[in-house]
């Protein structure tokens, strides 16, 4: 989302997820909390993508 000042948040999730989430980062060489970041942004775009042809 375009600035570079990052904050840090903390979400719960089941463990089942979490192993997920981690074996996705894994498989492409990134950190978790990059891997949540990505999918966070891309989810937060789609959205507003889709209120915006509401």
């Amino acid at each position: 989302m375009g600035t570079n000042k990052k904050v840090k948040i903390t979400f719960t999730c089941s463990s089942e997820l979490k192993n997920d989430l981690q074996q996705w980062a894994d498989s492409e060489n990134r950190t978790l909390s990059n891997l949540v970041e990505t999918l966070s942004e891309t989810a937060v775009t789609e959205r507003k993508q889709n209120l915006k042809a509401s």
